[in-house]
């Protein structure tokens, strides 16, 4: 044993970087061992009994059963409305719980009148678009004319961006709901509806499917992962820390 590491200090220092150094090259190598994602594709799976619950936006509903629009709402081709809300059912699809991924489509429309039909919008076959375990859009098809008479066919639009982060998933067996999720217009869905800006509030969204337990959604991964950057960071503040405590100390039992 050489000289410097026979200081109380050095022998804790040493100590600790030791630990410090064994545990993140562990890491690291536990991390090289893991096959990367595009070695093995995730698991998809068939999403069946899916229904979407939303009320579109209830000011709006306001204002086209109101005394200005004159104007009311009508259902069909699946999609029904009980107030306060518009549903849809029997959306299938797939699901990848490992990448909190997957789409959702279904059938039915809303057509809302007003001005003497001047305002004739058509909501029309949403689907969803699960991105990650935070992200997801509700994308219809947006066709008629809007509140200011312009003729409007746009299939498809991201009408919605949905905050899947804000809310938590309830699975019981294999049934999934996200319930009451934030939703804001999106730009396009600006464009094509021609009412609100971009990142207006529009009424929170409720999600239910069926999936294989495989395939169920999964919590948000740990940010804080051993890696050498991190462990460069850590061994130094560890073994400061240490250095310091260790003289103050010293210091005190001297002064004692």
């Amino acid at each position: 044993m050489t000289r410097s590491l026979r200081h109380p200090a050095a022998r804790v220092v040493a100590a600790v970087a030791l630990a410090v150094a064994v545990g993140a090259a562990s890491a690291s190598a536990a991390a090289a061992s893991t096959p990367p994602a595009s070695a093995a594709s995730p698991l998809a799976c068939s999403v069946t009994d899916g229904s979407i619950v939303w009320g579109f936006k209830e000011s709006f509903r306001s204002y086209i059963s109101g005394s200005i629009a004159h104007g009311k709402w009508t259902v069909s081709d699946g999609a029904t409305y009980e107030t306060p809300s518009f549903s849809w059912a029997n959306g299938t699809g797939t699901f990848v719980g490992e990448t909190n991924s997957g789409e959702l489509g279904f059938v039915g429309a809303i057509d809302f009148t007003g001005h003497n039909g001047i305002l004739n919008t058509v909501i029309a076959n949403p689907s969803l678009k699960f991105i990650d375990a935070s992200t997801a859009s509700l994308l219809v098809d947006v066709t008629g004319t809007t509140q200011e008479g312009a003729k409007v066919d746009t299939p498809s639009v991201e009408f919605v961006s949905l905050d899947l982060g804000a809310v938590k998933p309830v699975i019981v067996g294999d049934s999934v709901t996200f319930g009451d999720i934030p939703a804001s217009l999106t730009s396009d869905g600006a464009r094509a509806f021609g009412t609100y800006a971009a990142g207006e509030a529009f009424d929170p969204v409720t999600i239910r499917f069926t999936a294989q337990a495989g395939c169920l959604p999964t919590p948000d991964k740990p940010l804080l992962r051993w890696s050498p950057w991190i462990a460069g960071v850590l061994v130094p503040l560890i073994v400061g820390g240490a250095v310091v405590l260790i003289i103050r100390r010293r210091r005190v039992a001297r002064s004692v």
